[in-house]
């Protein structure tokens, strides 16, 4: 599934939204450490979800539904047993919040979810993610189609820093030539392709080498998307 826009409403206020890649097929396994320009809405509707999120430890289970403020340093770790999905609301928040539902409802969008594999009926889902933001954003759901390149730029390099990208991967995303995903790059974060990637891998090894000691530096090195440790090493001297 492409990443999807949406709108809640509460009340003449229009609050953006959106669906991305993860949230018809969560990934088995631990995500990489990574952050959000916008609040994430998790919910688990079977098995465990574990979340950290900064240096607190979170574990989800069925009915849970928790939103993660904007900018938050997180990591997600699910198993085959486990039904979780999320999605972003542009709706600042000053803390984590754990609400729940009945998990009877997250099973009923489970199937939903099934169905909408084949006729792509997306209005039978939207409901439940209003639901889900009850006490966060009373909501109403309207599906657009997404317009915001900086989304998805940010989440690119959140969500994928630690596999072997190149600018052309974004400019598909995109639907750009590389040349104006370059320009978009370089608009949005700062820097070029090149250098935002590396800036980005640096920055999670920092926080894992805080956050867990266990963690050789190879160790490190290989979760942040380097094929060698030499690479990561130099790559770490340099940005001193």
């Amino acid at each position: 599934m492409a990443a999807k826009e949406f709108y809640i409403n509460v009340g003449n206020r229009k609050i953006e939204a959106f669906i991305y890649d993860g949230f018809l097929e969560a990934k088995i396994g631990n995500s990489p450490l990574h952050k959000h320009k916008y609040t994430e809405v998790h919910f688990t509707g079977s098995g465990e979800s574990r979340l950290i999120v900064g240096t607190q430890k979170y574990v989800m289970r069925a009915g849970a539904v928790m939103a993660i403020p904007q900018d938050a340093i997180h990591r997600l770790s699910i198993d085959e047993s486990t039904f979780h999905m999320a999605f972003m609301i542009n709706y600042p928040l000053g803390k984590v919040i754990e609400r729940s539902v009945a998990p009877e409802i997250i099973a009923a969008l489970k199937e939903e979810i099934l169905k909408y594999k084949n006729h792509s009926d997306f209005t039978k889902i939207h409901p439940y993610l209003s639901l889900f933001c009850k006490d966060i954003v009373d909501a109403k759901v309207d599906l657009l189609t997404v317009t915001n390149r900086e989304f998805i730029i940010h989440e690119f390099f959140e969500n994928r820093y630690n596999e072997d990208v190149t600018i052309l991967d974004l400019a598909k995303e995109l639907n750009l030539s590389t040349k104006q995903t370059s320009r978009l790059v370089e608009k949005y974060i700062g820097s070029g392709f090149s250098i935002a990637l590396t800036s980005y891998r640096l920055n999670a090894a920092k926080q894992l080498l805080i956050s867990d000691k266990s963690l050789t530096m190879s160790d490190v090195a290989e979760l942040v998307g380097y094929r060698s440790y030499s690479g990561f090493w130099k790559a770490f001297k340099n940005s001193k």
